[in-house]
């Protein structure tokens, strides 16, 4: 009989194609005991991924509001991973963080109520601006200590992965120190400097800053994708497969 043995279990909540979760399974020996996910076409991509073997068979539950986390608690999750709809803080959107769309006080709740050892979530960086009220530090990260979680965050995107575009996101991981999880620990947290070698404080630029970003590229065009998608569009037909992705890298 073909038993499992890895020890970690995760939730995977706003799943996505599961990015995230394949990456944990990179550094950590976790399986996934359920997914959540709204979209029935990104929920058609995970079936077919778990199908394959790519990701781990589990349940897909298809909305984060309605989903049962008093089954899951006593222990059965150590880590809680994915994101939630950054739509109420994306460039793109109005910046209201009481746009229906902002799920974090439900996140919040699950979280409460399942005790993972380990919280790891990614969202858009407007969470950690003026617009949006600096929502990331006056609200998630104290109520995430709140919760007696260790909180370490940070800013990395696909062009650190040697990408040819930026795509930068905020990861941020918590951690309580429960016994049932062993081998990752949130980074030290660490003095960040403004600017890159000196070329400008304020770095990196906000994407409405354009004499920012025209001054930038003129001293380091290696930064400059060489496709946009705004400027170049979009394949056809591959929308539905571009929101699948989210905010992965």
């Amino acid at each position: 009989m073909n038993v499992d043995t890895r020890s970690l279990r995760t939730l995977s909540i706003c799943s996505g194609y599961g990015g995230i979760e394949l990456a944990l399974r990179e550094v950590v020996q976790s399986r996934v005991v359920c997914y959540v996910e709204s979209e029935t076409y990104v929920a058609s991509i995970l079936a077919n991924l778990m199908e394959s073997g790519t990701l781990d068979p589990a349940p897909v539950w298809s909305d984060l509001r309605t989903f049962p986390d008093k089954k899951f608690g006593g222990g059965m999750v150590d880590i809680l991973a994915g994101g939630f709809p950054c739509q109420p803080f994306s460039v793109a959107g109005k910046h209201d963080i009481n746009d229906p769309r902002n799920l974090w006080s439900r996140v919040r709740d699950i979280i409460a109520e399942i005790r993972p050892s380990v919280v790891f979530m990614e969202n858009v960086t407007g969470l950690l601006q003026k617009a949006t009220g600096y929502y990331y530090w006056e609200t998630i990260e104290p109520e995430l200590r709140e919760m007696e979680y260790q909180v370490a965050e940070g800013i990395f995107s696909a062009e650190e992965l040697g990408l040819s575009h930026q795509r930068e996101r905020l990861f941020i991981m918590a951690h309580s120190g429960g016994e049932g999880f062993q081998g990752l620990r949130p980074p030290q947290q660490e003095e960040h400097q403004n600017g890159r070698d000196g070329v400008f404080e304020g770095f990196p630029p906000r994407p409405e800053m354009v004499d920012e970003w025209k001054r930038l590229l003129e001293v380091m065009p290696e930064i400059k994708p060489s496709i946009c998608r705004t400027i170049d569009g979009s394949v056809r037909g591959f929308e539905p497969r571009y929101r699948a992705i989210g905010n992965g890298v």
